[in-house]
């Protein structure tokens, strides 16, 4: 019995091994840190690594070109699927900040593309957000090394240089935002938009104390790109801008891909979800994006919607279900409506300092009635995705009025009230006016449910 369990030992141990050799290219990263410092790549697999040199960043891009030295492995199994897996990490040094991890399946190829890939930060080591880890252009092949002799792929041969960037602009169209999250003590944000695309970087103007800002900018940047199919995502990110300093509020990626390459023409805005660390959404940003050649020289085009003039009606009913803030229960919550979240620059000149619509309850308690109206006048948009929303703020009366504290915030979209307007049709018996169509909208504020602000 020892002699047959001595044998079966022996033949395991004897299983003939294969070298395994994994090349890689590493490119470029973006989007690395926010401070400037000397960054390297390192592949891993297994126990064998492989790096490049330590080159300094600049406007958080990092370029290194380099094809790394071959990391071979000896493996007794043919089986890709039961290989150990393939990580990249951006080093500080010594230090592993963020890495990306390959299944050894999936880069069975002898000659493949270049590909963009994300990182993701390492929690165990630092504290970085996502939008830190960084943008990557790498290029990895697996195959055995008797492959590799035999077969010679010239891509790997040639060594690798960084190629000639042609001028390009990257126009950028800032429409609005919706429903962004609180920063600050007083239930709103102060937010600013940057845009990063392969070192450049610009910024939108701030808005202030608003949560449904709406900007109406363009921002151009010069920037230099090798080919449109092969280019990184553009990145926005959304900061709360204060006095004391910055925080970030969320980011996201748009596709290059998509879009517009006509500088005589705004390309059509699409929502973009606005995403913390973690991917929980913190708001939308209704934006578009062009990219043309700058030997053209663009028209100047508004990027404003038409507008018409419209007379809102809101039937204010009651609040359901409010909550508290501290120990104290809810006392008498009321209600102040920020029309300045929505009207032009030229309705704020005719409502003068009227822009903030407050309502007094006739109950108390968590579920106050207040059966009011609220009417005003403002020039929208005819498009309701270009609709700002009206940000509605609640505060409780305590300590007979001595202490107002906020304990909730909620918006209204108006663009959908307007849709219902698209198809109205103005009297026949009013057609010989001189006086301009307004168009009205009625809004009903029924049992808004506010919870405890996070």
């Amino acid at each position: 019995q020892m002699c047959i369990r001595d044998r079966k030992i022996e033949r395991i141990l004897n299983v003939p091994k294969k070298k395994w050799e994994l090349r890689s290219e590493i490119y470029y990263g973006m989007n690395i840190l926010d401070k400037p410092d000397d960054f390297g790549v390192m592949v891993m697999w297994g126990s064998a690594t492989s790096s490049t040199e330590q080159r300094e960043s600049r406007n958080r891009l990092c370029e290194w070109y380099e094809t790394l030295k071959p990391v071979v492995q000896e493996l007794a199994s043919d089986d890709p699927q039961q290989f150990g897996d393939i990580f990249l990490y951006l080093c500080r040094g010594s230090e592993k900040l963020c890495y990306k991890r390959f299944k050894a399946v999936d880069i069975l190829k002898l000659e493949p593309e270049a590909q963009i890939v994300y990182f993701r930060p390492d929690k165990s080591v630092c504290e970085l957000r996502d939008d830190q880890a960084g943008i990557y252009k790498v290029r990895l092949a697996l195959a055995q090394q008797d492959e590799w002799t035999l077969r010679k792929p010239a891509s790997w041969e040639r060594p690798i240089r960084k190629p000639k960037l042609a001028n390009t602009v990257l126009r950028c169209n800032l429409f609005i935002g919706r429903d962004l999250l609180a920063s600050d003590a007083d239930g709103t944000s102060d937010p600013q938009v940057r845009i990063n695309f392969y070192g450049v970087e610009a910024v939108s103007t701030i808005k202030k104390s608003t949560l449904n800002p709406v900007w109406y900018e363009t921002i151009s940047l010069k920037v230099q790109i090798e080919n449109i199919l092969e280019c990184p995502p553009v990145v926005v990110s959304l900061w709360d801008e204060d006095p004391t300093g910055k925080e970030f509020m969320g980011s996201f990626l748009a596709d290059v891909n998509s879009f517009s390459n006509n500088p005589n023409l705004v390309a059509k805005p699409k929502w973009y979800d606005v995403l913390q660390t973690g991917g929980s959404k913190v708001g939308c940003l209704l934006m578009s994006f062009d990219l043309f050649n700058p030997n053209i020289q663009p028209y100047k085009i508004s990027i404003e919607p038409p507008v018409k003039k419209y007379y809102v009606s809101m039937k204010v009913l009651g609040l359901r279900g409010v909550q508290s803030l501290g120990v104290l229960p809810i006392k008498r919550p009321f209600v102040k409506f920020d029309v300045g979240t929505v009207v032009t620059t030229r309705d704020k000149s005719e409502l003068g300092k009227n822009k903030m619509f407050e309502l007094q309850p006739a109950d108390f308690g968590p579920n106050p009635n207040f059966r009011q109206i609220i009417n005003f006048e403002a020039h929208l948009p005819v498009e309701s995705d270009f609709c700002p929303s009206l940000t509605c703020y609640v505060y409780d009366y305590v300590f007979m009025g001595i202490s107002q504290p906020q304990v909730g915030v909620f918006s209204i979209d108006l663009g959908k009230f307007i849709d219902k307007t698209r198809n109205w049709v103005v009297p026949v018996s009013y057609t010989h006016l001189t006086l301009p169509t307004i168009y009205s909208v009625q809004i009903s504020v029924v049992a808004v449910s506010l919870k405890k602000k996070k």
